[in-house]
């Protein structure tokens, strides 16, 4: 399962995410129950933004104080 997903989340040879790919992975939404799962999709989609000509990631958990701090995530490590 793990490569699977990392195949989604893998750069392209200028780096990059691609949008593409890691949409690709809404198509499996409704194949897994575990609230991880359904978790982790939500963050991408909450997190997805369009800055110029390119896409990035950002997530972030709101604190105790109510404010919004960013989680600096490091896929190559899961």
């Amino acid at each position: 399962m793990h490569d699977i997903l990392m195949s989604f989340l893998e750069r392209n040879a200028n780096g990059d995410l691609e949008y593409g790919r890691v949409m690709d992975l809404y198509k499996h939404e409704d194949k897994f129950d575990d609230p991880r799962w359904k978790e982790g999709l939500k963050l991408i989609k909450e997190s997805f933004s369009n800055h110029l000509k390119g896409y990035g990631y950002e997530f972030k958990m709101k604190g105790a104080d109510g404010k919004w701090q960013n989680l600096y995530l490091n896929f190559s490590s899961l």
